[in-house]
């Protein structure tokens, strides 16, 4: 018998998304230091990809989610959602990948809170009835995700606004948080 893969996709598209954007954001953590120094294209590169697609795989996964009517008994759909918010806020190491990504603290604000709409709407479209245990992970996981995807935002304004007042001497800001402009 043979396995159509676009079967296999609508089975298990969610969980592969998952995968993915964990094992984005464990390849982020190591590699983040990167974008600091002079490095070469063979590892800037799969280092912007990977922080790219993370955004991209969080966002397609937590509209996947919105949009799936997977049945109530599939047990862990409304935590997955908040993970991703959690995965969404990414590592501490990489807020922003290049300088002037801190510009676009505005538009980070406005993905957060739409991000943070359809994860409610996925945790309370697919919230199980009597699974005391598993609402109580899920809510927690909601709140730690949103407290996560908060402070990647509010970093990424504080870098704004510290740029903003430094731009009268942009080399002294560059040479205290050790940040090179490519």
């Amino acid at each position: 018998m043979a396995v159509n893969p676009l079967d296999l996709w609508n089975r298990w598209a969610i969980q592969i998304l998952l995968l993915f954007s964990l094992t984005l954001h464990v390849l982020l953590l190591p590699l983040a230091g990167i974008r600091r120094r002079r490095a070469s294209m063979f590892l800037r590169v799969p280092l912007w990809l990977a922080y790219h697609l993370a955004d991209t795989i969080g966002i397609y996964a937590i509209g996947l989610l919105s949009l799936s009517s997977a049945p109530r008994d599939h047990r862990l759909m409304p935590f997955w959602a908040p993970f991703l918010l959690l995965h969404r806020g990414g590592p501490d190491s990489i807020a922003a990948y290049a300088f002037h990504d801190n510009q676009l603290w505005l538009r980070h604000l406005q993905v957060f809170v739409v991000k943070v709409l359809a994860a409610t709407y996925v945790l309370y479209k697919h919230l199980p009835r009597g699974d005391t245990f598993l609402i109580l992970a899920a809510f927690l996981m909601w709140a730690v995700g949103i407290g996560k995807y908060a402070e990647r935002v509010v970093a990424i304004r504080g870098a704004s606004e510290t740029l903003s007042r430094s731009s009268h001497s942009p080399g002294i800001i560059t040479s205290i948080i050790g940040i090179k402009d490519y």
